[in-house]
């Protein structure tokens, strides 16, 4: 069951720009969250990008970084 902050931080992923934001406040690399969903970190730049819209691919990231351990 995910935390306050937890559901907070998904409920803020909107967009690319959101994804990107919490990424680098949590201190991670493209490359680790992609490694963590099984992605290739070209893939991750594209949806920070706005170049790709994959809705699954979001919603698996926003999870992931729900998950993730503050720094």
């Amino acid at each position: 069951m995910m935390t306050k902050i937890e559901t907070k931080r998904v409920k803020n992923i909107d967009t690319g720009q959101d994804i990107r934001d919490l990424r680098t406040r949590l201190g991670i690399s493209q490359e680790e969250l992609a490694h963590a969903i099984g992605i290739e970190q070209s893939l991750v730049s594209k949806i920070e990008l706005d170049r790709v819209k994959s809705p699954h691919t979001r919603l698996r990231l926003s999870k992931v970084l729900s998950a993730w351990p503050s720094s």
